[in-house]
């Protein structure tokens, strides 16, 4: 059992609130770097809010697990806890508060962060990592939603500016915020490393559906009774497929062992998460933007052109992955899509290829263009200009579509 929270043992009630809170928070009290001297966390069952057969965090054996190269926007967050986290913009994190600060509230503790990083190991085996940490105070910012309250999942989420931006790459990709309520009945994936016995380049699955509503907070039922988020899943996004697009509809703040788990509504808290980020929709999503249709295949998909993180790279072998770029208009920009074979049950198989390279243009206040773009077998290429809006005060917004799938080999002459 991880050490308990850093309560005055000689404050009546302390004690019972520790046990309380560690298991409903997904966290499991686990602390990284501070225990409490000679204080031993809680083992009785102790009731919570949710679970009253809740009998405590434990490290999971039970349910699926899976490749991790599916899921590019997970991270791992280093905190006042060990939790995870979904990256959402080059420099930017969604996790839960109660991972990154010692208090109780938004106002009364401190901020903790040291560390975020990834590791993932693509359908050819090649590992993809990389680490950003807090040095000398620098290097990462915590942000706290106001409302944030131990133990309540109605506003449990913060936001980690990372100071040098994260490469963009096939190993490492954003997931969207939502643009709408939660629909009915939505399925949803948290990928975790907090599994026992997960090998390389796996993570633990779970798997549920998501509610319709608009409220801070909601439940997901499981779709396996066996699955269950608990100690080191805080944080973790759980994240949907819409309209080809990955995206987080909520973070992980309350769980256990024997029941279904709690989130914070991603799309509740969007304009504080806009807000903070000074940024759009659009700006957030890019106004260039590359995404892929049809089956997975082992492959990528470039941008390039002037913007302020560079160039960027994408799977073509994972569902929802999309990038995007602000490049400014006028100026040069390439796209690249490559595919060559099949993933079928994380197997590069049966020959896949470009079937489809499309470039649809809005720009205020025009109606949108699309135009077939010519490509080859396994290579589509898109030299050109960045589009300006006829509008001075309007803007463009151009995505590129490749859609892959199975073409027949070209004979040889």
């Amino acid at each position: 059992m991880a050490p308990a929270p850093r309560w005055n043992r000689n404050v009546d009630g302390a004690w019972h609130l520790a046990a309380v809170l560690c298991m409903v928070l997904l966290s499991g009290c686990r602390d990284s770097g501070h225990v409490a001297p000679n204080v031993s966390a809680p083992h009785a069952t102790v009731p919570s809010r949710h679970a009253p057969d809740n009998h405590g965090p434990s490290n999971l054996t039970s349910g699926p697990s899976g490749r991790d190269f599916p899921h590019p926007w997970v991270v791992r967050v280093t905190g006042n806890l060990t939790c995870h986290g979904t990256l959402i913009h080059p420099r930017w994190v969604l996790t839960a508060a109660h991972c990154v600060t010692t208090g109780t509230t938004a106002t009364n503790g401190v901020l903790k962060i040291t560390r975020i990083d990834y590791t993932r190991v693509d359908p050819t085996g090649v590992a993809h990592t990389a680490t950003r940490e807090l040095v000398n105070g620098v290097g990462l910012q915590v942000i706290l939603h106001p409302d944030f309250r131990l133990g309540y999942e109605d506003h449990d989420i913060a936001l980690v500016r990372i100071s040098t931006p994260f490469e963009i790459e096939p190993g490492l990709q954003t997931a969207a915020i939502p643009g709408s309520p939660r629909s009915a009945a939505t399925p949803g994936t948290v990928a975790t490393y907090n599994r026992s016995g997960l090998q390389a380049g796996q993570v633990g699955l779970f798997r549920g559906s998501i509610p319709a509503g608009a409220g801070p907070s909601f439940t997901v039922f499981r779709t396996n009774p066996a699955d269950a988020l608990d100690e080191g899943d805080s944080g973790s996004g759980i994240v949907s497929q819409e309209n080809g697009r990955a995206v987080v509809r909520g973070v992980a703040s309350l769980g256990g062992a024997n029941r279904d788990p709690s989130f914070t509504d991603v799309f509740a808290h969007g304009a504080w998460i806009l807000g903070k980020l000074g940024t759009s929709p659009d700006l957030l999503a890019g106004f260039t933007r590359v995404a892929r249709r049809g089956g997975a295949a082992d492959g990528v998909m470039k941008l390039d052109c002037p913007n302020t993180y560079g160039a960027m790279s994408g799977p073509m072998y994972a569902d929802g992955a999309a990038i995007g770029a602000n490049c400014s208009a006028g100026q040069a920009q390439r796209i690249e899509c490559t595919a060559n074979r099949a993933l079928e049950n994380t197997v590069l198989a049966t020959p896949f290829g470009i079937t489809e390279f499309s470039m649809r243009t809005t720009c205020s206040p025009n109606a949108p263009t699309m135009q077939q773009l010519p490509h080859g077998q396994h290579q589509a290429i898109f030299n050109g200009l960045a589009a300006e809006s006829p509008s001075p005060v309007g803007i463009c917004i151009r995505e590129f579509i490749c859609g892959v799938g199975r073409i027949e080999p070209v004979a040889n002459q």
